[in-house]
């Protein structure tokens, strides 16, 4: 039989559960042709978001009417004091799910059919903006949405309290 370590206060854990809430930011944008742009969601000052899991789809487009099936899109997270999340620009395919979305009718299935969404635990302080600097290697326009799933921690996760 385990012994714990420490007992749980249930009054302790129902007023930190008061604290924080579920909660989602999104970026939605397209990068022109052979070009990079920064996207961005702001924290917002309610709280700081803890973020445990990214998730995205993106265009694979290569011509007007031409949707290759290949990922032209990468991207170089950043949080709000412009520390990189990644090492480089790593290729939306390699990060995000459910990953492509067929933008053409005649351009077959959708790619990543299973659900496995990247884990990261970074925490984005309240009034802090979430950049993601996005490139695009194809000659014609591809969009993209990204999803950070995690925890809103109201007042200051910083301070620690006893």
């Amino acid at each position: 039989m385990k012994i714990p370590l420490q007992t749980l206060d249930a009054a302790a854990l129902l007023n930190q559960q008061s604290k924080q809430r579920f909660d989602v930011l999104s970026i939605t944008d397209s990068v022109d042709a052979s070009g990079s742009k920064i996207g961005s969601v702001f924290v917002g000052q309610s709280g700081s978001f803890f973020c445990t899991h990214i998730t995205g789809r993106f265009s694979s487009l290569s011509g007007a009417a031409n949707d290759s099936g290949l990922c032209y899109l990468r991207g170089q997270l950043k949080d709000g004091v412009n520390t990189p999340l990644f090492d480089s620009h790593i290729p939306f395919d390699l990060w995000m799910t459910p990953g492509r979305v067929k933008s053409l009718a005649a351009a077959g299935s959708d790619s990543n059919p299973m659900y496995l969404p990247m884990k990261i635990n970074h925490l984005f302080a309240a009034g802090q903006t979430i950049f993601l600097d996005v490139r695009n290697d194809s000659p014609f326009a591809n969009s993209y949405t990204v999803m950070f799933w995690g925890i809103r921690i109201f007042g200051n996760p910083m301070v620690r309290s006893r």
